[in-house]
C-alpha cells in the first residue's frame, strides 16, 4: 500500500470520526500549550542567565552627597584595575530616569524627588574572571572611601541556578506526563474507532487483507492527532506571546533586563515531530492490544 493510499484511508476515518477526532484533539493542545509555556519559559530564564553571568556585572552605590571631584577620584582609581573592563556613572537624576521608564504608571511617580535615588558606578568586569578573582575584587571595593554599598548578584545567580534546575525537572516531569495524556487519549479515540468500525475492518479480516494494511491508517491518524495537536499549542502561544511582548518584554527589562526569545524554526519542527511520533505511538500501542 502506498503512501497516498494510507493518508486517503486515514482522512476518510478521519471525516467519519471528525467529532471524536477534533475533541481528542482539542483535549491535547491544551495540555501540549502547558508544555510549550513550561519550555519557553525555562529556556528564556537559560538565556537571560547565561547572559547575565557573561555580562560580569558589580554596582557600587555611592555615599549620599558625595561630590563629583570625589566621584572622579574613585572613577579614575577603579579604571586601573586589570578585572574592570568599562565603568559606567548613573547619577541620581539618570537612575530617577531609568527607574521612570520601566515603571508601569511612571506619570504617577514622577514627582519623586532624584535625592531618593542612589548614585552608582557600574562596573563591567572583563569576560571569563574565575568566580575567586570576582570575589575578591568585590572584597577590595567594599572598602573604598565613598562606597555605601555593592551590590554583586551572586546570591540572586544562584537562586536563579537552583530555579533554572528545578525547572528543568519540572519540564522533564510534565514531558513525561503530556506523553502518558497523549497515549491514553490517542488510544481510547483509537479503540473508539475500533469499535465503530468493527465490521468494516471484520470485512477486510475475511478477504485476506494484511494487518499493516488495516492497522496503517489508525496509526496516521494518531500521528495527525498528535501533530494537529502540537500546531495548535504552537500557534496559540505564539498569538499570546506576540500580542503581548511589548508588556511581557517591559516587566524584564524593569525586573531582569534584556528581552525575551519565542521559539526558533528548528524548536518549532522538533516540537511537532514530538507531537506526531507520541499520536504515532499512542495509537500503535492500542492497535497492539487491541487489534492483535
Amino acid at each position: 500500500m502506498n503512501l497516498r493510499t494510507l493518508i486517503t484511508r486515514a482522512m476518510r476515518g478521519f471525516r467519519e470520526e471528525r467529532r471524536l477526532y477534533l475533541s481528542a484533539i482539542f483535549s491535547l493542545a491544551i495540555a501540549f500549550l502547558c508544555l510549550a509555556s513550561a519550555i519557553l519559559a525555562l529556556r528564556n530564564f537559560e538565556t537571560l542567565s547565561s547572559r547575565w553571568s557573561e555580562a560580569g556585572k558589580l554596582s557600587l552605590y555611592l555615599d549620599e552627597g558625595l561630590s563629583v571631584e570625589a566621584t572622579a577620584e574613585l572613577e579614575l582609581l577603579l579604571s586601573g584595575l586589570r578585572e574592570i573592563r568599562r565603568i559606567e556613572h548613573i547619577s541620581n537624576e539618570e537612575a530617577r530616569l531609568e527607574f521612570l521608564a520601566g515603571a508601569v504608571d511612571g506619570a504617577a511617580l514622577r514627582e519623586l524627588p532624584a535625592e531618593l535615588f542612589p548614585s552608582s558606578l557600574e562596573l563591567y568586569l572583563e569576560p571569563n574572571l574565575a568566580a575567586a578573582d570576582i570575589e575578591a575584587l568585590a572584597t577590595r571595593l567594599g572598602t573604598l572611601s565613598g562606597v555605601a554599598s555593592l551590590e554583586r548578584y551572586q546570591s540572586f545567580f544562584e537562586r536563579l541556578d537552583r530555579m533554572i534546575g528545578a525547572g528543568r525537572w519540572g519540564t522533564i516531569g510534565l514531558s513525561l506526563l503530556v506523553a502518558l495524556l497523549v497515549f491514553g487519549v490517542v488510544g481510547s479515540t483509537i479503540r473508539l474507532s475500533l469499535a465503530r468500525r468493527s465490521r468494516e475492518i471484520e470485512v477486510m479480516k475475511l478477504v485476506g487483507a494484511q494487518p499493516s494494511f488495516i492497522r496503517g491508517p489508525f496509526i496516521v491518524e494518531g500521528v495527525f492527532q498528535g501533530a494537529a495537536a502540537a500546531l495548535i499549542a504552537i500557534v496559540t502561544l505564539a498569538v499570546f506571546y506576540f500580542g503581548f511582548r511589548s508588556e511581557i518584554d517591559l516587566g524584564v527589562r524593569l525586573f531582569f533586563g534584556g528581552e525575551t526569545l519565542f521559539f526558533g524554526p528548528g524548536a518549532i519542527v522538533g516540537f511537532l515531530i514530538g507531537g506526531a511520533l507520541m499520536g504515532g505511538l499512542g495509537s500503535t500501542l492500542s492497535l497492539r492490544r487491541y487489534l492483535a
